[in-house]
């Protein structure tokens, strides 16, 4: 299971810097459409499968383009008027994650009851539905296009972030909080399955609670609280000190 999460990773690492700098040059909406569409495909190759080597394949196609994220990200920054507007837009995302969180997990705790395949397909087939509604419905938000070199080496992107002192801290609790959830994420349900005899709907419903409180943070507490008790990098400190 770690493994199946980790190839996922290992690919977006080399997938997500090239797309984020194919998104400065040709723009955000090919890429959001082709990373959705992978997504699609491999998730479909993944509920297909008969064999565990297709299911590494079927996680290796969705990692393959795996820039949707930071990329919806960018498109927000995009059209972001100041800083704040920024930070707004960016806890939208977040929100949207928890609201995925809540209803991804109770769907999939209840369609693990007509099989073990049918969440992923489910997930496959929304996510081509996805794809359609961003090539019909997705605009362009990024008009200003650069002619930075595209570098293939995803190592380079980050040594030249990292040459940046005030960015480097803010990658450092990005790593912290991104490294954190995903050692959750990976032993999660097989800890409390193992454990405390969870099933797949109550593990889901674990899930979908924790969802909860994330969109209440990212719709309500963010903007009405948070950034208005402390500044961007008061609240960046914040952020590393609940992590740690």
């Amino acid at each position: 299971v770690a493994l199946l999460f980790s190839i996922y990773a290992f690919l977006s690492f080399f997938s997500a810097p090239f797309l984020g700098l194919i998104s400065d040059r040709y723009g955000r909406r090919p890429v959001l459409i082709i990373s959705i569409l992978s997504s699609a495909i491999g998730w479909i190759v993944f509920a297909g499968a008969k064999n565990i080597w297709l299911l590494f394949l079927g996680r290796s196609i969705d990692g393959i383009a795996a820039g949707n994220i930071s990329t919806a990200q960018s498109s927000l920054s995009d059209i972001s008027k100041n800083s704040t507007e920024r930070s707004t837009n960016m806890g939208l995302i977040g929100a949207m994650f928890g609201i995925g969180l809540i209803i991804g997990p109770l769907i999939g705790g209840l369609l693990s009851v007509y099989g073990n395949t049918a969440p992923f397909w489910f997930v496959g087939i929304l996510s081509l539905i996805n794809t359609i509604l961003a090539y019909f419905f997705l605009p362009e938000t990024h008009k200003e296009r650069t002619n930075t070199k595209i570098k293939i080496n995803p190592v380079s992107p980050i040594i030249d972030g990292f040459k940046n002192i005030e960015m480097r801290k803010i990658f450092l609790i990005f790593f912290s909080f991104g490294l954190a959830i995903t050692i959750q994420q990976t032993i999660f349900g097989l800890y409390t399955a193992r454990a405390f005899g969870f099933n797949s709907k109550t593990i889901g419903m674990v899930m979908g609670f924790i969802g909860f409180i994330i969109l209440i943070n990212q719709l309500f507490l963010l903007k009405n609280v948070w950034l208005k008790i402390w500044n961007n990098k008061i609240l960046t400190k914040v952020m590393f000190f609940i992590l740690a």
